[in-house]
């Protein structure tokens, strides 16, 4: 008996990531009260509420956002889900859930036409994944016209008339997020 591989299918998670932030706090941990001269602090709770996701990989892509991107999640409860009961461990989602959550909290929405792909690393890079260019075929086929993929990434082709953004880092990303204002 011969084993070989097996098909190869490319789930394409369309539309599926959620990200709801609702901020706790706007102006730091503590305040003084000039009447009483006290100094109180509030008791802050980052809530992750996730469906379909690595709670731990989420925690790590907030950490992310705050050191290398920018984006200060601390004072803010974070539910983030999959839609439709997909249970999603694959790495290569991680820009794609950065990125929803940034523009979420910063107010800038992407378009339904654009896909993220890539890993983020501890020191805030995007790192390669495998089959860049099914993934992007696939998506192309599905309608997606911009893609936001990791610099390092080698194309063997031009996918179709799909705008291709290159990043090396989370900073990257977040800025070319900010760009869309």
């Amino acid at each position: 008996m011969e084993y070989g591989l097996e098909p190869l299918h490319i789930l394409l998670v369309e539309s599926a990531l959620q990200v709801l932030i609702l901020v706790l706090m706007e102006y730091g941990l503590g305040r003084i009260d000039t009447a009483t001269k006290l100094l109180s602090f509030r008791v802050l709770i980052l809530v992750l509420m996730e469906y379909g996701l690595d709670p731990k990989r989420l925690t790590i892509i907030l950490a992310l956002l705050e050191k290398f991107g920018g984006v200060t999640i601390g004072a803010s409860d974070v539910f983030a889900s999959i839609a439709g009961g997909l249970k999603v461990n694959d790495a290569s989602s991680d820009l794609a859930l950065a990125l929803a959550v940034a523009s979420n909290h910063v107010g800038i929405p992407l378009s339904r036409q654009t896909i993220a792909i890539g890993e983020l690393g501890l020191s805030g890079e995007v790192r390669g994944v495998s089959l860049l260019d099914q993934r992007l075929k696939e998506a192309c086929r599905l309608g997606m016209t911009e893609a936001v993929v990791p610099a390092c990434s080698k194309l063997s082709e031009q996918v179709g008339s799909m705008n291709i953004v290159r990043v090396h880092s989370l900073a990257d990303a977040i800025t070319w997020l900010m760009g869309k204002k």
